[in-house]
């Protein structure tokens, strides 16, 4: 949309540019801004009073280039497009910490003038401005030089708050200059880095610790914690690395792998979004002196629970071998025991329960020296203590008790054929789980051989029997009773299958062999041109395949062991089909004609030629249409029963055998009776005429005017026509008709005139 206001030559808009200058008029103009779009370009029936005493209407723009004069006396007036500018990005989003490689994106919608930087200009709260550098690039992307990105611009602690970006000066390539957009973008500078937690130490548990800063408050823009723990007392991260960056929701972190009765320091340190931290910082020390540890972690049925307590601080002196006491729980029994730990030597600060003679063996219930039973369920968690003077817990440590063996399960990459009958492609895969300490290995052997330890999936590669046995170890020292499974590994291929031979029938080709000896057969594969056409496999000896007539076939057969070993093809069975016999429709089986030409009809496969004969003799040849219909008129029938078959013969020149036949008869109809003689009386005539020749003759039908006068059919040779009016002339006609109501046509008509007394006389 192009938008444009007109200012005259003295009006407050003119002076505020000359004398205020444009940054001047972007804050009067941000102060009328009442939609936030930062353009004032509300679509609402408002007027903006903008600085010195002017006023901006709707869909209305401000430039200070660009004026031009339309005759003497006109006011001044700025026609800009207000469609150049499209949009403005900056580096890293939003919200930016302190950096010196911050760039801003200028997106245009048409061809700009790269020889003319936009004007940039940015504005912080803080009252301490940044400095858009000139010399950026121009980029191409939709249109030419349609991009402009800025040199670095450094954004330091000084201009922390909130940054907003004002643009224009830009020309496109019709020397136009842009309307200047006012608050184009906004960013956050964010420098303060937020307030590290305050770590407690929660509990050491062995070679563990767990700290927490449950009190800690965040704030809003908390981005995460970064966690450091060094061997050595340090006061600056700056050039540490965090062994963790955890979630800004926690509020504890465990540290693990400690080395016994060594020091350690941690800190955490808070960080925000855009990466704000304090590098200064105050460790808190980990006295993980005296740690209570379990020898292993993880115990299954075949281990011996063993305490070891490392504090040379709990030594008396350096010539006594001591004794501590450590208390033990487990989820199964809550009471729980107390062990007695004793010195490995003299001056060791090493305490174990080996040491002292009561090594904890929870294979069965087992007393303790005080006597206690200690009952240690699969699945249990044991936890093992010690306090201190005022009943604070000081030490502990865990372990699993894991009683039960691992599962193992084996799967391949095809199914097996038949009783485990696989061939050289399978892929073998072991799996195993165990839901309480974990899998350790899984192992498998081959005909009982040396075990090998599984790490991928395998083949066996050598036709043959074997038995495959496989098993595994959970973490806890838990063996699986092993697995077996006898597989045959068969690569040979069947024999080829004998004696492939078909018939045709209609139009399926109906095929047979002879069966394979072999006893692993699953069946057999019908080659048709060298494409199979059956899907699954054929478990018969036989096959009937749908074809088109008129073609050339040629059929193999293949066998197929349950490993899936196909033979090589059969000898091959050659067939040429014939074309489908024609189909007639018209005329059925028993009609009888009377006339001795026929339309015949009926079908056959589209395009062929189909000849039409009766009783063998060609009447001649029609086509039959896309649809396969073909129609032959003509046909000529002789007198009695005739024998009607067709023959067709498609576009590959091959004919079809003959069609069924249809039998008709063809009766003709009887001659027209000859002789009549008309014999009038008073009110009467009588006519007389000579009976037909044919034989099969049931009666004749006489004719007044071509109005019939008898009911039925008269059999003698004469009648009497009565009730006629004397001095009128009347019109006779007569008509023969067969056993086959076939009717002849009408005889010549004679005349007759009634009149009484007078004896009638023919002309």
């Amino acid at each position: 949309m192009d938008c444009s206001f007109d200012i005259g030559p003295y009006s407050g808009l003119k002076n505020a540019i000359e004398s205020d200058g444009w940054d001047a008029l972007d804050r009067d103009i941000s102060n009328y801004d009442s939609d936030g779009d930062n353009v004032l370009d509300d679509t609402n029936d408002w007027t903006y009073a903008v600085g010195h005493q002017f006023r901006i209407n709707p869909h209305e723009s401000a430039t200070y280039e660009n004026r031009t004069f339309f005759g003497k006396g006109n006011p001044e007036v700025y026609r800009i497009p207000n469609n150049m500018y499209s949009n403005i990005s900056g580096s890293g989003g939003q919200f930016i910490g302190e950096t010196d490689t911050y760039k801003l994106t200028l997106q245009f919608n048409t061809a700009m003038k790269p020889d003319t930087d936009p004007e940039i200009k940015m504005y912080s709260t803080s009252g301490v401005h940044p400095v858009v550098p000139n010399g950026g690039t121009w980029q191409t992307n939709v249109f030419s030089n349609d991009t402009y990105i800025t040199p670095n611009i450094s954004l330091t602690s000084m201009m922390a708050g909130n940054i907003h970006v004002n643009v224009g000066g830009a020309k496109n390539t019709s020397n136009i200059t842009m309307v200047p957009v006012i608050r184009a973008y906004n960013i956050i500078l964010d420098a303060d880095p937020p307030q590290n937690p305050i770590i407690q130490v929660e509990y050491y548990q062995c070679n563990t610790s767990l700290i927490s800063w449950n009190n800690y408050s965040p704030q809003i823009d908390l981005e995460s914690f970064e966690i450091y723990v060094e061997s050595v007392s340090f006061n600056s991260i700056s050039e540490l690395t965090p062994v963790a960056v955890i979630d800004k929701n926690a509020r504890n972190y465990k540290i693990e792998s400690l080395e016994i009765d060594s020091p350690y320091y941690v800190s955490v340190v808070s960080v925000d979004t855009v990466g704000n931290k304090f590098f200064e910082t105050t460790p808190v020390e980990l006295n993980n002196t005296g740690a209570i540890c379990f020898d292993k972690h993880i115990y299954g049925k075949n281990n011996t629970v063993s305490l070891t307590l490392n504090d040379k601080y709990m030594n008396m002196d350096d010539l006594t071998v001591e004794s501590i006491i450590a208390e033990i729980t487990s989820l199964s029994d809550v009471e729980g025991i107390t062990v007695l730990l004793r010195e490995t030597g003299a001056n060791t600060g090493i305490f174990t329960s080996q040491a002292a003679g009561n090594d904890i063996n929870y294979t069965t219930s087992n007393s303790d020296s005080i006597n206690h039973i200690l009952h240690i369920s699969d699945g249990d968690s044991i936890l093992a203590q010690t306090f201190n003077s005022i009943s604070e817990v000081t030490r502990k440590d865990y372990a699993t008790i894991d009683l039960s063996p691992p599962v193992t399960t084996l799967s391949t990459n095809i199914e097996f054929y038949g009783e485990n009958v696989a061939s050289l492609n399978f892929i073998y895969t072991l799996s195993a789980t165990d839901s309480i300490s974990g899998i350790d290995q899984i192992k498998y052997s081959l005909n009982n051989g040396s075990s090998i330890l599984y790490t991928t999936p395998f083949t066996i590669d050598v036709e043959g029997n074997y038995t495959l046995t496989y098993w595994s170890e959970d973490k806890a020292g838990n063996y699986e009773s092993a697995n077996s499974i006898f597989i045959v590994i068969d690569s040979s291929t069947p024999s080829t299958p004998l004696d492939l031979s078909g018939t045709q029938v209609d139009l399926n080709i109906q095929l047979t062999w002879e069966a394979n000896t072999e006893l692993d057969i699953a069946g057999y594969n019908l080659y048709r041109n060298g494409s199979k056409i059956n899907g699954d496999l054929l478990e018969t000896i036989g096959y009937s395949d749908s074809i088109n007539s008129g073609r050339q076939y040629r059929y193999n057969v293949t066998a197929i062991d349950y490993v899936g070993n196909e033979s090589t093809f059969s000898e091959p069975f050659n067939i040429t089909t014939l074309t489908a016999a024609p189909e007639m429709t018209s005329p059925l089986t028993g009609t009888a004609f009377v006339d001795n030409e026929i339309t015949v009809r009926g079908s056959a496969e589209s395009g062929s030629f189909v000849e039409i004969f009766v009783n063998g003799v060609s009447q001649g040849e029609t086509i039959a249409n896309s649809a396969g219909y073909f129609s032959l008129v003509g046909v000529e029938l002789s007198e009695g029963l005739n024998t009607i078959t067709s023959i067709s013969t498609n576009a590959y020149g091959v004919k079809s055998a003959v069609s069924h036949a249809v039998t008709i008869p063809l009766d003709s109809k009887p001659q027209p009776p000859e002789g009549l003689t008309p014999v009038p009386g008073d009110t009467i005539i009588t006519i007389n005429w000579e009976a037909n020749t044919e034989t099969d003759i049931q009666g004749y039908n006489v004719y007044r005017d071509n109005e019939k006068l008898n009911h039925a059919l008269i059999t003698e040779t004469t009648f009497t026509d009565t009730r006629l009016i004397n001095s009128t002339q009347y019109q006779y006609r007569l008509s023969a008709v067969d056993e086959n109501n076939s009717e002849s046509r009408r005889s010549p008509g004679i005349t007759a005139t009634p009149v009484a007394g007078e004896e009638w006389e023919t002309p």
